[in-house]
Protein backbone atom coordinates (compact mmCIF):
# COMPACT_ATOMS: atom_id res chain seq x y z
CA UNK A 1 0.00 0.00 0.00
CA UNK A 2 1.30 3.46 -0.89
CA UNK A 3 1.61 6.17 1.76
CA UNK A 4 -0.98 8.92 1.65
CA UNK A 5 -1.33 12.47 2.86
CA UNK A 6 -4.83 13.91 2.99
CA UNK A 7 -6.20 11.05 0.89
CA UNK A 8 -3.65 11.49 -1.90
CA UNK A 9 -0.68 9.16 -2.35
CA UNK A 10 2.71 10.78 -2.02
CA UNK A 11 3.56 9.86 -5.62
CA UNK A 12 0.35 11.51 -6.89
CA UNK A 13 1.13 14.60 -4.82
CA UNK A 14 4.69 14.81 -6.14
CA UNK A 15 3.72 14.21 -9.77
CA UNK A 16 0.95 16.83 -9.63
CA UNK A 17 3.35 19.35 -8.07
CA UNK A 18 5.88 18.75 -10.84
CA UNK A 19 3.16 19.14 -13.45
CA UNK A 20 1.96 22.40 -11.86
CA UNK A 21 5.54 23.70 -12.03
CA UNK A 22 5.57 23.14 -15.78
CA UNK A 23 8.01 20.23 -15.75
CA UNK A 24 7.92 18.76 -19.27
CA UNK A 25 9.37 15.31 -18.65
CA UNK A 26 9.31 13.16 -15.54
CA UNK A 27 11.46 10.11 -14.84
CA UNK A 28 10.30 7.67 -12.19
CA UNK A 29 12.80 5.08 -11.02
CA UNK A 30 11.14 1.99 -9.66
CA UNK A 31 12.52 -0.93 -7.70
CA UNK A 32 10.82 -2.43 -4.68
CA UNK A 33 7.14 -3.04 -5.44
CA UNK A 34 7.66 -1.58 -8.92
CA UNK A 35 4.53 -3.18 -10.36
CA UNK A 36 2.37 -1.75 -7.56
CA UNK A 37 3.78 1.73 -8.09
CA UNK A 38 3.33 1.64 -11.88
CA UNK A 39 -0.22 0.36 -11.48
CA UNK A 40 -1.04 3.07 -8.92
CA UNK A 41 0.17 5.76 -11.31
CA UNK A 42 -1.52 4.25 -14.35
CA UNK A 43 -4.86 3.74 -12.60
CA UNK A 44 -4.85 7.01 -10.65
CA UNK A 45 -7.82 9.28 -11.21
CA UNK A 46 -5.92 12.15 -9.56
CA UNK A 47 -3.36 12.29 -12.37
CA UNK A 48 -4.34 13.64 -15.76
CA UNK A 49 -3.76 11.57 -18.90
CA UNK A 50 -1.43 14.32 -20.17
CA UNK A 51 0.66 14.09 -17.00
CA UNK A 52 0.84 10.30 -17.24
CA UNK A 53 2.22 10.66 -20.79
CA UNK A 54 5.13 12.76 -19.44
CA UNK A 55 6.39 9.87 -17.31
CA UNK A 56 9.28 7.62 -18.31
CA UNK A 57 10.07 4.66 -16.06
CA UNK A 58 13.49 3.26 -15.20
CA UNK A 59 14.18 0.04 -13.32
CA UNK A 60 16.60 -0.08 -10.42
CA UNK A 61 17.34 -3.74 -9.72
CA UNK A 62 19.60 -2.64 -6.83
CA UNK A 63 16.80 -0.84 -5.00
CA UNK A 64 17.98 -2.11 -1.60
CA UNK A 65 21.25 -0.23 -1.93
CA UNK A 66 21.93 3.54 -1.60
CA UNK A 67 19.55 5.99 -3.36
CA UNK A 68 22.26 7.17 -5.74
CA UNK A 69 21.80 3.95 -7.69
CA UNK A 70 18.25 5.02 -8.53
CA UNK A 71 19.67 8.17 -10.10
CA UNK A 72 22.19 6.09 -12.04
CA UNK A 73 19.37 3.86 -13.31
CA UNK A 74 17.81 6.96 -14.90
CA UNK A 75 21.11 8.18 -16.36
CA UNK A 76 19.86 8.10 -19.99
CA UNK A 77 17.18 10.61 -18.95
CA UNK A 78 19.68 13.08 -17.48
CA UNK A 79 20.62 15.09 -20.55
CA UNK A 80 20.05 18.60 -19.21
CA UNK A 81 19.50 20.37 -15.91
CA UNK A 82 17.43 18.11 -13.73
CA UNK A 83 15.32 18.63 -10.64
CA UNK A 84 15.75 15.58 -8.42
CA UNK A 85 12.94 14.84 -5.99
CA UNK A 86 12.06 11.83 -3.89
CA UNK A 87 8.35 11.17 -3.73
CA UNK A 88 8.53 9.88 -0.18
CA UNK A 89 10.06 13.12 1.10
CA UNK A 90 7.43 15.80 1.40
CA UNK A 91 8.26 19.30 0.19
CA UNK A 92 5.90 22.23 -0.12
CA UNK A 93 4.93 23.62 -3.51
CA UNK A 94 6.88 26.82 -2.81
CA UNK A 95 10.11 24.86 -2.36
CA UNK A 96 9.61 23.26 -5.78
CA UNK A 97 8.78 26.59 -7.39
CA UNK A 98 11.88 28.15 -5.83
CA UNK A 99 14.04 25.29 -7.16
CA UNK A 100 12.67 25.70 -10.68
CA UNK A 101 13.02 29.48 -10.56
CA UNK A 102 16.63 29.24 -9.33
CA UNK A 103 17.49 26.70 -12.03
CA UNK A 104 16.01 28.94 -14.73
CA UNK A 105 18.20 31.79 -13.51
CA UNK A 106 21.37 29.67 -13.49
Amino acid sequence: MLSTLGGTTLIERTLNQLDALGIRQIAVTVGWQAAELRRAITESTRLSPALKRKIVYFENPSWGKPNGLSVQAARPFLTERTLLVMADQIAGARAGARSVRDADGA
